[in-house]
């Protein structure tokens, strides 16, 4: 079974920690399924199954389920998903209000577009440890002229990393816009004795990411380093760094 290994570089440059297999979008000639079906009844899932094994999960349920927006006059919608590991020691249940429940309530994500009466999966995504990568509403973005769709995907932990994935809306379909390399590229510019600890999420509104410094010794609430703003741009499915403005602390 896979293991994360919680390391400084894994909060800005991602270290594919989902499996390939959960990243690749679903096929575009998935079957249309029922609107009150994927409204109440959990999806079978690729890459994990109800059962009692490791890697089993043995709870599921919808903890939330909506509409989030259109493109070209087609209605979208998700759902997040509650899974309970079968290594669960406790007899939680979703649903309930114990931490086990709370914790897994987000542990997978279906999107879903309109197709006829009924709705397409386009794309769904769980990871398979079920405990690591927590899952959000996505959005659907205007930036700089483009159609993006963001779905938000936050890695547990004091940094929350940021594991999201970003696809262009190109031709009708939806293209992955590659989103690592300008974090990389963000490290070289860091200056030296200065670290970055904490996912960096940015703002697709303002076109920038705003990033605490950190000094050795600094507790992870408090950053004494200063500050950086990362100014990005879409070229043409990628989000590039164009400039850095960096504000130190004496």
């Amino acid at each position: 079974m896979r293991r994360y290994v919680m390391i400084l570089l894994s909060l800005f440059a991602p270290a594919n920690l989902a499996s390939a297999q959960a990243r690749m979008p679903t096929p575009s000639h998935a079957a249309a399924l029922p609107v009150n079906s994927v409204r109440s009844t959990c999806i079978p899932f690729r890459t994990v199954k109800a059962g009692t094994q490791p890697g089993d999960f043995r709870d599921c349920r919808i903890s939330e389920f909506g509409e989030f927006g259109s493109v070209d006059g087609q209605v979208y919608f998700y759902a997040l998903y509650c899974l309970i590991p079968a290594s669960s020691p406790s007899a939680s249940t979703c649903g309930d209000e114990s931490f086990i429940a709370t914790y897994h309530r987000a542990r997978a994500l279906a999107v879903f577009e309109r197709e006829g009466p009924g709705v397409r999966l386009v794309f769904e995504r769980v990871d398979e440890e079920m405990g690591v990568l927590r899952y959000e509403k996505p959005k659907i973005l205007r930036v700089a002229g483009n159609i993006v769709m963001d779905l938000p995907i936050v890695l547990d932990g004091t940094g929350v990393g940021n594991e999201s994935e970003y696809y262009l809306r190109e031709k009708g379909a939806w293209a992955r816009i590659e989103s690592e390399s300008w974090r990389v590229e963000l490290l070289r510019k860091i200056p030296s004795g200065l670290q970055i600890r904490k996912g960096i999420w940015p703002d697709f509104e303002a076109m920038t990411a705003e990033i605490a410094l950190y000094r050795d010794g600094d507790a992870n609430c408090c950053p004494s380093g200063g500050s950086a703003v990362a100014h990005l741009s879409l070229r043409a499915k990628r989000l590039a760094l164009t400039s850095v403005d960096i504000e130190t602390n004496r």
